[in-house]
């Protein structure tokens, strides 16, 4: 995935992310869901905040953090990562 700077505004980091092919799903709080459309497996959405960015997986009855490998642009916490696993996990229909 492309990384996008987000020290300019969470709302202009998502038009970009929309315009390299990722389409919003929600956002409530500052937090925004994102699914890219020729994304790799396993099925998953990307949470993101102006801080932290997770991808969770949705092909299970439940949601899953994903691990991060090496070449992960991804950066969360403890916290942030139960706060998505909870917004995926109550809009599960909506995300698969």
């Amino acid at each position: 995935m492309t990384e996008v700077d987000v020290s300019f505004g969470l709302d202009a980091a998502i038009f970009i992310l929309q315009r390299i092919g990722m389409a919003e799903i929600f956002r409530k709080d500052g937090v925004v869901v994102l699914i890219q459309a020729r994304d790799h497996h396993p099925p998953h959405v990307h949470v993101k905040s102006a801080d932290y960015s997770v991808r969770v997986r949705i092909d299970k009855d439940e949601p899953s953090i994903l691990p991060y490998s090496k070449k992960s642009r991804d950066k969360s916490c403890a916290a942030f990562d139960k706060l998505a696993l909870a917004f995926v996990k109550a809009r599960l229909e909506i995300c698969k």
